[in-house]
């Protein structure tokens, strides 16, 4: 019985230069290998056909993720129900991760990019100073707020700004005093100082709790001037009448123009792109391909 494999003809002799499958060949050889067997100059290792170290790797691989560009899992059953090679694998999430069509279509934002807090204001003023006469309620919201006390500065608004908590109308009235001296300008000036001061610090201690706990769910993931990455495109990102289910999720590869801090960059982006160029860290994904080939284009 001759076996014949279409197409394949002209890899058998590939096999005495992959090292892996030589060692393999000269176990059979000597009776010492049974989960491989050689028929007719092929190697099988049960029904699946081995493929030596060569350019028909890539082809295998390409051909059938290309039947519908399934994922890397799916397309490595597919690849290893019918070939065998030691790093296949490997090969298969490397084609699949690079796929341009895959990459494309599929996409969302991730959790890339660590938490960066606002910077500490280092002037601090009242909410809400321009309050329309039209809305009588409004003055009655804006003073309700002025007098809680935020959360993380520990003051309320009138506080950091007037150093004084105001009473509200159900608050008793003290009595006044004829002994009592009035404070100078400059006590005031001292004790409006000392707020804003414990204002920062309560901020500061604030946005690093804060921090600590949001970073427990994000990666830290950088990027620097000429990288290429994909754009993940979210619904809001698309004209109006545009978005559909089936449209590409991503677009480039784009080439970094300008890192704005660890978690914004500046692309220059395709023409027919209406939307603003600047991208947070969480909608951008790593370009995986030759870099030197997109800078050509």
């Amino acid at each position: 019985m001759t076996v014949q494999v279409p197409g394949f003809n002209s890899f058998r002799e590939l096999f005495d230069l992959d090292p892996y499958f030589l060692k393999v060949i000269a176990a059979i050889r000597v009776g010492k290998n049974s989960e491989f067997v050689l028929v007719d100059g092929f190697l099988f290792r049960g029904n699946q056909l081995c493929i030596p170290d060569y350019s028909l790797r890539l082809h295998i691989i390409k051909k059938i993720h290309g039947e519908g560009h399934v994922g890397r899992d799916r397309t490595l059953q597919l690849v290893k129900a019918s070939y065998f090679w030691p790093t296949i694998r490997k090969e298969v999430e490397r084609y699949v991760e690079r796929c341009r069509i895959c990459q494309l279509s599929k996409g969302k934002a991730t959790n890339a990019g660590l938490y960066m807090p606002l910077p500490i204001p280092t002037q601090l003023c009242l909410v809400g100073e321009n309050v329309r006469s039209w809305d009588l309620k409004l003055s009655q919201a804006e003073f309700a707020h002025n007098h809680a006390v935020n959360k993380s500065s520990g003051f309320n608004p009138f506080q950091v700004v007037y150093s004084i908590i105001p009473r509200s109308p159900i608050d008793l009235l003290p009595l006044p005093s004829k002994t009592q001296v009035h404070g100078k300008a400059e006590d005031f000036v001292h004790s409006l100082h000392e707020v804003h001061k414990q204002v920062q610090e309560n901020l500061s201690q604030s946005a690093e709790r804060y921090k600590l706990a949001a970073d427990k769910k994000r990666h830290h993931l950088e990027f620097d001037v000429g990288d290429f990455v994909w754009a993940v495109f979210t619904k809001d990102m698309f004209a109006v009448g545009e978005y559909h289910k089936l449209a590409a999720r991503k677009i480039g590869p784009l080439e970094i123009l300008e890192k704005i801090n660890l978690n914004a960059y500046r692309f220059k982006l395709p023409t027919h792109i209406r939307t603003h160029d600047v991208f947070n860290i969480k909608h951008l994904i790593p370009f995986r391909g030759d870099s030197l080939l997109m800078m050509k284009l």
